[in-house]
């Protein structure tokens, strides 16, 4: 009988070791960015999570699509050891109605580039229900929309509530040509 209960017990947790499989190592897993958001896995119910480990600096040649229930983390002392630079006209992340799960701390993102009439170079986000992402330690710096859309660095869109957050997150030198 106790052999049955610690098998079901160990049986329960292997079935329930899912959700640390759910974390994604940068180095280790990948040196990349947009190959870790490529990882993960759309199917899933728990939180994905990126963990920067080292100072780095991405370079990402196209958007990323920042999944709804991501975790985007660096832990290293300031948002100035992970830097995402884009090397591109378009925005850097977008998301679409980002739950309170969905969080980018400590963060550098910079030099976004938007030439379109859509605005937010270094972050997009479209609200058609609700958006309650939460961006912590974050420099936005030196991004720029410069076709008349709205938010140099980040814009927030769409028929839904918004009650996305930001906290601790100097947004320097980023221009507009259109308004925020």
């Amino acid at each position: 009988m106790i052999k049955k209960l610690i098998l079901f017990i160990f049986l329960l947790f292997l079935t329930n070791c899912k959700s640390f499989a759910d974390v994604i190592y940068i180095p280790g897993d990948t040196n990349s960015l947009e190959t870790a958001f490529s990882l993960l896995d759309e199917d899933e119910a728990t939180v994905d999570s990126i963990i920067v480990t080292s100072a780095v600096s991405f370079l990402v040649s196209s958007p990323i699509q920042f999944k709804s229930g991501v975790a985007l983390v660096s832990d290293m002392e300031s948002a100035e050891a992970a830097i995402v630079t884009s090397e591109f006209s378009s925005n850097i992340f977008e998301m679409t109605n980002p739950n309170s799960n969905t969080i980018i701390d400590k963060f550098k993102i910079q030099n976004g580039y938007d030439d379109t009439s859509t605005g937010g170079a270094a972050l997009r986000i479209n609200t058609t229900i609700t958006s309650s992402a939460v961006f912590k330690n974050c420099i936005f710096f030196n991004n720029e929309n410069d076709a008349n859309g709205n938010g140099g660095s980040v814009e927030i869109y769409g028929s839904g509530s918004s009650s996305n957050r930001f906290e601790r997150c100097p947004f320097r030198d980023n221009i507009t040509t259109g308004d925020g």
